[in-house]
């Protein structure tokens, strides 16, 4: 998914200055609308989160996953898919994906390296906040425009762009005017801060962004 020149670049970057990665996830057909539809029917219910942009609050809709991926174009509300490695399709992604950068990870986390990945499926105009919780984290883009903000910069990310931001750095992702899809790969950058899976996009704080236009 990153070529060789991404992976240099994450290598310089890592790990305390952003960087912008090119990666090829946005041309996998695992991240089609279609696809991601008949993922997020199939995941355990526990492992899909819906939550409201207005209120930020989780929503217990009883509508189906599969239907709510449809409807999100037309809603303000942002979904996460969670222990993807349910479907052995993303499991296998995900571990070729994460592979070649376990041997710069390995210097800061240690021998045992654990990196989550989440889907994450925003409504037009909607941006997540992520509070820093001493992960590092990569948003890659894989569908729609968005813009990443970290502290007072500014990142313009389309298809087929990721950014790294490095732990203590608070992460938000505002997508632009039409459904926005990537997947966050997220470790702890000190093992002594967090077992696997600490701060996931549980954690997450949602609102909403009015369209300026």
């Amino acid at each position: 998914m990153f070529d060789v020149g991404a992976l240099a670049q994450f290598a310089t970057a890592y790990p305390a200055q952003p960087a912008v990665l090119a990666h090829s996830a946005n041309e996998h057909p695992l991240f089609s609308l279609p696809r991601l539809t008949i993922l997020a029917g199939s995941l355990p219910r526990r492992c899909v989160e819906l939550r409201s942009a207005d209120t930020g609050a989780e929503e217990k809709d009883p509508t189906p996953p599969a239907l709510l991926v449809q409807a999100l174009s037309a809603r303000d509300d942002v979904m996460s898919l969670r222990e993807i490695g349910h479907d052995e399709e993303y499991a296998q992604w995900l571990s070729e994906t994460v592979r070649p950068f376990v041997p710069f990870l390995r210097g800061v986390t240690g021998a045992n390296v654990s990196v989550d990945g989440e889907i994450v499926l925003c409504s037009p105009d909607v941006a997540t906040q992520w509070p820093s919780e001493g992960e590092g984290r990569i948003w890659m883009q894989c569908r729609g425009q968005s813009t990443a903000a970290l502290g007072t910069r500014t990142f313009e990310l389309g298809e087929g762009e990721a950014i790294f931001a490095p732990k203590g750095e608070d992460l938000t992702v505002t997508a632009g005017n039409q459904l926005g899809i990537a997947v966050v790969l997220s470790w702890p950058d000190d093992e002594a801060e967090g077992a696997p899976g600490h701060g996931s996009l549980l954690s997450l704080l949602w609102r909403k962004i009015k369209s300026k236009r």
